[in-house]
């Protein structure tokens, strides 16, 4: 079964709670059963594949940083999983907290991360382009936390 992250990292800037969105390009993709498809462009939360030698909680730490550029506070445990209808992936959705540095460079298949309004990504349309229906549900889940309740 393939297992991958997510990772939603939310700051406040200038009084606006402010979420880091990657916009993907499209990619062929290629599903356990070996069927391809192609994924198309749009706008999700940094993260990717676990690879076999890592924790969830180091590929959850490793892709934000490939994917955004920037450090953060990886929550220690999953807030939430999602399976996949196909029944062959898996998604563990962290939170990371406090990011330092500036965003990029950023990994191949991804053409820019930004901040953007909170309040703009649950809309589900960002710049034109959809936000990704499993990330949207969420970005748009409750509470919103900006600091590692753990530390």
């Amino acid at each position: 079964m393939r297992e991958s992250v997510r990772i939603r990292t939310l700051r406040e800037n200038r009084g606006v709670l402010e979420i880091l969105l990657v916009k993907e390009r499209p990619q062929e993709k290629i599903k356990e059963s070996g069927e391809k498809f192609t994924k198309p462009a749009g706008w999700g939360l940094p993260g990717g594949r676990r690879q076999e030698e890592e924790s969830l909680y180091q590929a959850a730490f490793r892709e934000h940083r490939e994917e955004t550029g920037l450090e953060a506070d990886i929550s220690l445990e999953p807030s939430e999983m999602f399976d996949v209808e196909s029944g062959d992936h898996t998604i563990y959705f962290y939170e990371a907290f406090e990011p330092i540095g500036e965003i990029g460079p950023l990994d191949s298949d991804i053409e820019i991360a930004v901040w953007v309004p909170l309040a703009e990504a649950r809309r589900g349309i960002v710049g034109g382009l959809p936000v990704y229906q499993r990330h949207l549900n969420f970005i748009r889940r409750e509470p919103y936390l900006l600091k590692n309740p753990a530390s």
